[in-house]
């Protein structure tokens, strides 16, 4: 079931009355390659690389077990936000913060054929969260992907990463 729009639109005017949706994107911690115990795939792999690099303090990262979350953007703040498992809609807030200070360093997956965005999200605050949404499964593009939408809408606060 796909995560949308409108059903953001309904979470965050009671959650966020005097705010605006401009972009969202769903995003979480999942793998579809499996081919055993502890396996990840390259893109996880450069995200966790990505992470050493910036030297992210991991006392201040936010909720790593979360596995199913997405970002809503307003004209004043970033939402980090938790997704039902069963109807796939907005659920709980577990991070907001002013746009000031944010940055979000994003790459997207280059070879197989489930793609995704990753993004590591470094709050204003310091806290941080690193996480991905899908781009494609089996080499068709997702049909709903929000992913370039959500790259826009944050101009100056989006910095793509060209190599780990």
């Amino acid at each position: 079931m796909a995560f949308k729009k409108q059903h953001v639109e309904k979470w965050l005017a009671v959650e966020f009355p005097d705010e605006n949706l401009v972009s969202m994107v769903s995003s979480g911690l999942w793998t579809v390659d499996y081919s055993g115990t502890g396996s990840r795939n390259p893109g996880d792999i450069r995200r966790t690389e990505l992470v050493s690099s910036l030297g992210l303090d991991q006392e201040l990262q936010i909720s790593p077990f979360y596995s199913t979350t997405f970002y809503a953007l307003t004209e004043k703040q970033i939402i980090l936000g938790t997704r039902s498992g069963f109807s796939n809609r907005p659920k709980d807030i577990i991070h907001a913060a002013p746009l000031d200070g944010l940055i979000i360093h994003w790459f997207d997956d280059t070879v197989g054929p489930n793609r995704s965005r990753h993004f590591v999200t470094i709050f204003g605050d310091g806290k941080w969260r690193a996480d991905k949404t899908g781009l494609t499964a089996l080499g068709r593009p997702f049909k709903h992907s929000t992913a370039d939408e959500f790259v826009s809408a944050l101009g100056s606060h989006a910095k793509q990463v060209l190599s780990p």
